[in-house]
């Protein structure tokens, strides 16, 4: 299981984040409307996430950015052989479930055949360092079948895990 850790914000993240950040800001396809800070602070969210991983043990993926190679973009680490999809959702005292908008959602399905496992953290920066916490961690085919629109937030889908055999961390 992923751990809470804590990291200092090296250069070399700061590269990485930067490199990601470009590549998919090239692509007008990934790129939408967004500016290229607007792209570099989207981007900061998976890096930090997934490093927080890869000092646990986790290979990144750093395959170059191609549009037309999913293996590229469509998984983020390998924990413990399985390809992950590393997602962001806030933490606070109340969280009781991750929500994400439907278009999160259709991605990871259209990539169903590369990802094994969704990986749900948070952190906290501050300055040069980072605190990292892990909400659940989920088999993808079983989230997959444990997706319910959302009967409060418009245009937002929740995972049910109670229904699945997903670690939610946060219990623990």
């Amino acid at each position: 299981m992923p751990k809470p850790i804590n990291f200092e914000i090296t250069a070399e993240l700061i590269d990485r984040r930067d490199l990601i950040a470009i590549n998919t800001y090239t692509c007008p396809f990934r790129r939408k409307t967004n500016t290229l800070e607007q792209k570099i602070a989207q981007v900061e969210c998976g890096v930090l996430l997934e490093h927080a991983l890869f000092l646990q043990g986790a290979t990144l993926n750093n395959k170059e950015f191609k549009a037309s190679d999913r293996y590229t973009y469509a998984w983020d680490v390998e924990w413990h052989s399985m390809k992950a999809e590393v997602k962001r959702c806030k933490i606070t005292e109340t969280t009781k479930w991750f929500s994400f908008y439907q278009q999160q959602v259709q991605t990871m399905r259209k990539n169903l055949d590369i990802l094994d496992l969704l990986i749900v953290g948070d952190y906290e920066k501050k300055i040069n360092t980072v605190s990292v916490r892990w909400m659940l961690i989920a088999l993808i085919k079983d989230f997959n079948c444990h997706v319910h629109r959302s009967m409060y937030n418009k245009d937002e889908l929740y995972y049910d895990h109670h229904n699945d055999r997903a670690l939610f961390l946060l219990e623990n």
